[in-house]
């Protein structure tokens, strides 16, 4: 009788976890072609699994998981799983050595050690893949939302850029994704839409699953001397999004 009153008690408990595991799909790309053997585990875990000749991959996952991307010779990713995740399309980046110094308003420089010291109390300054820039002395026009001006009740990334930066255009919903448009949706020369900066690693789907009270800075970059260093992915423009943790 002990013995049926104990399965009967756990029985409960086990479809409980069976019923938080879930599979995230996606593709896994340089930004121009997928990347076959990408390593793909979860975070102290034993999941792991590669991506296939198409860049794809599957893998069963449960909220809270932290997916982590890895490839020799470019950035590891890693992404937290949310209950709205289901599909995940990273995009890896060379891992290269920053610069010591970039350039700032014509023969001015500032070196990243500084911009770095600086970076925890002057809000003008944003980490990127490529570097820390400060606004200020920028080589072209940043315009940036800081943490004091980020509404933490907003659903989403998208519901929080609507109607925030003038010219900056919001398309979607937080349920179903969407885009952004920061160099103008109805352009014939260029409708692409902005890809994301997110803590150093570019993402070309909209983050949804980002926790809006994680958010510590939030650039836009809409300009040729702002996007040049991302090359082809940045041709609809950038949204650099710094997060408390980093």
């Amino acid at each position: 009788m002990k013995k049926l009153f104990f399965l009967l008690v756990l029985l409960p408990i086990g479809i409980i976890a069976q019923d938080a595991i879930k599979v995230v799909n996606g593709t896994v790309s340089d930004g121009k072609s997928p990347i076959e053997n990408v390593k793909i585990q979860l975070e102290g875990k034993d999941m792991v699994v590669t991506s296939d000749a198409d860049g794809k991959y599957k893998i069963d996952v449960a909220i809270g998981d932290v997916i982590k991307y890895s490839y020799t010779g470019l950035k590891t990713v890693k992404i937290k799983v949310e209950d709205v995740t289901r599909t995940l399309n990273p995009i890896l980046i060379p891992d290269v050595t920053e610069l010591d110094e970039v350039t700032v308003q014509a023969s001015k420089r500032r070196s990243q050690n500084d911009m770095e010291e600086d970076y925890a109390i002057n809000k003008n300054i944003v980490r990127t893949a490529y570097g820390y820039i400060d606004a200020e002395r920028s080589a072209g026009r940043v315009r940036i939302l800081t943490e004091d001006q980020i509404n933490e009740v907003s659903i989403c990334i998208l519901n929080l850029l609507q109607n925030r930066f003038a010219g900056v255009a919001v398309r979607g919903n937080c349920l179903q994704g969407g885009a952004v448009f920061v160099r103008g949706a109805n352009s014939i020369s260029n409708n692409r839409a902005a890809v994301f900066d997110l803590d150093g690693q570019i993402f070309t789907d909209v983050p949804l699953w980002l926790n809006m009270a994680n958010i510590k800075r939030i650039a836009i970059f809409n300009n040729l001397a702002m996007t040049a260093p991302y090359g082809n992915l940045g041709a609809g423009g950038v949204i650099v999004i710094n997060t408390i943790g980093g």
